[in-house]
């Protein structure tokens, strides 16, 4: 640990370690908050293979049967299966599970079976056609399908994703940036996944950057005057896959 100075001759302490020793002091913080919290977030998920809600990860619809329908936002619980089980550590409960890769697909098939026949989903209430649950969940599931290497999504899925697709392209969200780019992200992603999705990969690539840019002033500050610094942090990370399957 070493000392820098700053404008006014104070000197403050900064880290020597490099990129690689930076990356695992974060990836430890991380373990260190995630492995504990996994048998919470394993409870939010039905792994009884012979339920009908098997993959749900909405334990207020499965298990206390408190709300009358899932929410399908819920179903990003799958990447952080999706994570882990690609997770190299020995700490890693996870680490080297096959059973983890069925939760994680009966979880894509139970996204596929709540699909309202628009190709939305809902989150808040029945027949909603909510964009966050669409985008975002429509994300999960093509970040887990880029994570395997891109295999032929099964029939029910397959079919699912190509409507919420088709669904997302009608429907732009213009007022929240975030949820856009996550949209963006997962339409891109659907796009290289398989170029038979939608109207082929031109269909999947509406200009984003465009789209987003024009919702920023010259400055480069986000049109959403006052969103969280969450939100704009969630933008920039959706657009990432994007800019990286360009």
């Amino acid at each position: 640990m070493t000392a820098a100075a700053d404008g006014d001759g104070m000197t403050e302490p900064h880290s020597d370690e490099g990129p690689e020793d930076y990356r695992e002091t974060l990836a430890a913080g991380f373990r260190a908050v995630l492995f504990p919290a996994l048998p919470r977030i394993l409870s939010q998920l039905n792994r009884d293979r012979d339920s009908p809600t098997f993959g749900c990860f909405d334990r207020n619809y499965w298990h206390y049967k408190i709300r009358d329908f899932p929410s399908a936002i819920l179903q990003q619980g799958m990447l952080v299966l999706d994570a882990l089980s690609r997770y190299d550590h020995e700490d890693n409960p996870l680490r080297e599970r096959p059973i983890v890769r069925e939760w994680i697909d009966g979880a894509m098939h139970f996204w596929a079976g709540q699909q309202l026949r628009s190709g939305a989903f809902n989150e808040y209430y029945p027949y909603e056609e909510g964009y966050p649950p669409t985008a975002f969940s429509l994300n999960a599931v093509t970040l887990v399908f880029r994570n395997r290497g891109f295999p032929t999504p099964e029939g029910p899925i397959r079919a699912a994703i190509q409507r919420a697709c088709n669904w997302l392209l009608e429907h732009p969200e213009r007022e929240a940036l975030n949820q856009e780019a996550a949209g963006l992200a997962a339409l891109a992603l659907a796009g290289v996944a398989d170029h038979e999705i939608g109207q082929g990969d031109d269909a999947f690539a509406p200009a984003p950057g465009k789209d987003l840019s024009a919702h920023h002033g010259a400055d480069g500050a986000p049109g959403e005057d006052g969103a969280p610094i969450g939100r704009q942090i969630h933008r920039v990370a959706s657009v990432v896959p994007r800019i990286i399957v360009a």
